[in-house]
């Protein structure tokens, strides 16, 4: 397969839409998953005449998906689709 994707440059370019749309699955299923986000800021403040101010914050943001109205199922059915689709492009390329 790797020569033939050096010799033709249209079966390179079919593998390389079949791999985005396989990994465009796994994006489609993590959106339904529960995300963390972490955040800090330090401030530091001088004025003259006035005591310097230090403060720092540190936060943690959990989000979790109860319902998003069948979007992270309906998002991973096309992205299934799309790559049952870009493989029978790569085969219609490789029998060409």
């Amino acid at each position: 397969m790797a020569e033939a994707a050096r010799q033709r440059p249209d079966l390179a370019a079919a593998q390389a839409q079949r791999d985005a749309a396989e990994a465009n699955i796994t994006v489609a299923q993590a959106a339904g998953r529960p995300s963390i986000s972490i955040g800090a800021i330090h401030n530091f403040t001088s004025t003259t005449g006035v005591p310097n101010q230090n403060y720092s914050q540190v936060g943690i943001s959990i989000t979790v998906p109860i319902f998003t109205g069948f979007n992270v199922a309906y998002s991973v059915r096309q992205a299934q689709a799309a790559l049952k689709v870009s493989e029978e492009n790569s085969i219609r390329s490789a029998s060409m």
